[in-house]
């Protein structure tokens, strides 16, 4: 088994999962019901923070933003301006830019589905770059960071660099959003299958995700470069993630002048909790419609006594047969408890938290980035923070069949 550790292990991991974001692949993945969640989850907290500005021209950074799967859900608020997204992985900021593009016609064409904003895309390290000297004089209302905080943590360097980023990039009324694993989670799953914490080789799983800790942890003590590997099917392959202890997270937040303003400790109160704006508790339903009928068909297979780890169990849960299903035919999902315990058990992983400044009037602001007319972004425009130069002509060979677009490479 290789497991990856390295910001560049990981985004070379990364630039060989298809994009599951779009088309009909996503429709027949297993992990549709953790995807189709964990979207609205998003969308969930990025209203929260929306609704928090007092401005209605609105700049995003998007840390790791990844193939720029948030980049509706930004455009959808109808206020954004401007987003710059950020990632180490070249092959993703890639298909980040063709997104956008498609994006931004989609916009120019209906303004019903939001606003055209500019966006720009850095390739670089978050964890270590000082990305406010990139930017300099650039203060952003809403800084996120979704399903990759807890890299920052292999190291207390690691973890300075990336809070000293968000607390220099944040506009004073500002807000920092970020989705990561609970620690206490794992740390309860654990103890409830009767693990002996001071050993290693401990392991957490179902058939669709693990999570194995090589060598002992001790989980009494908030130190970083606490590490396990974490492994979910269709997504994320034997990577070493860390533990954030929300310990240091608060020590992390008191030194940068930062302030956690809501705590969610796991997704699941995000539809019980009234800080959720309720359009977003509205729309949960309507964003896990997919999901309905995927749960449809695998609760027929369950029914006849399958199991989900038998080889042929998700021969017939592909994207036709899920075309097929009539709304009629499903319940609606308005609750988690609907969905089956091996998917709980992932959701239930990650908890959410929204931070602000201490003292917004003591922050330095800035002008606003105003773009009259945005343009399209092409791939000679990716601002590279690496060392690695970017070979255009190599990622051309190696996007070959898959995507060529003049509006990405010209």
């Amino acid at each position: 088994m290789q497991v990856l550790q390295t910001p560049l292990d990981i985004a070379e991991k990364y630039k060989t999962i298809k994009n599951a974001g779009v088309g009909s692949e996503r429709l027949a993945s297993k992990i549709l019901p953790i995807r189709d969640f964990n979207n609205w989850a998003k969308m969930a907290v990025i209203q929260l923070c929306y609704n928090y500005q007092k401005s209605r021209d609105i700049s995003v950074l998007d840390l790791c933003c990844g193939k720029g799967g948030d980049l509706n859900k930004y455009a959808r608020l109808g206020s954004v301006s401007y987003y710059a997204g950020v990632d180490i992985t070249l092959h993703s900021l890639i298909e980040a830019i063709k997104r956008y593009n498609q994006k931004l016609c989609e916009l120019n064409k209906n303004r019903k589905f939001g606003q055209p904003f500019q966006a720009d895309f850095t390739l670089a390290d978050v964890m270590s770059a000082p990305l406010y000297k990139h930017f300099q004089k650039t203060k952003f209302d809403m800084v996120s960071c979704m399903f990759a905080l807890h890299y920052a943590f292999q190291s207390k360097q690691t973890a300075d660099a990336f809070f000293g980023n968000v607390k220099n990039l944040m506009a004073p009324n500002g807000s920092f959003v970020a989705v990561f694993p609970c620690k206490d989670t794992i740390l309860k799953r654990l103890q409830e299958q009767g693990a002996d914490l001071s050993q290693g080789n401990l392991v957490l799983k179902n058939s669709l995700y693990s999570i194995k800790f090589p060598n002992a942890v001790n989980f009494k003590a908030n130190l970083f470069g606490q590490k396990y590997i974490f492994d979910l099917d269709e997504a994320v392959g034997d990577t070493a993630e860390y533990l954030i202890d929300m310990r240091d997270f608060r020590e992390l937040c008191s030194q940068n002048q930062l302030t956690i303003k809501h705590h969610f400790p796991n997704l699941e109160t995000l539809l019980q909790t009234d800080q959720i704006p309720q359009k977003a508790k509205q729309n949960f339903s309507n964003m896990m419609k997919r999901t309905a009928k995927f749960i449809f068909l695998l609760n027929q297979n369950l029914n006849k006594g399958q199991k989900m780890t038998d080889d042929n169990f998700w021969d017939n849960i592909d994207e036709e047969q899920i075309d097929q299903i009539n709304e009629n035919q499903i319940q609606k999902i308005t609750d988690l408890g609907q969905l089956p315990e091996e998917y709980l058990e992932v959701i239930r992983l990650y908890q959410a938290v929204m931070v602000v400044h201490t003292n917004p009037a003591e922050v330095k602001s800035c002008e606003k980035i105003r773009i009259p007319v945005p343009e399209a972004r092409r791939a000679i425009d990716i601002c590279n923070l690496t060392k690695e130069p970017i070979n255009l002509e190599t990622l051309r060979d190696e996007f070959k069949g898959e995507m060529w677009e003049p509006s990405v490479w010209m």
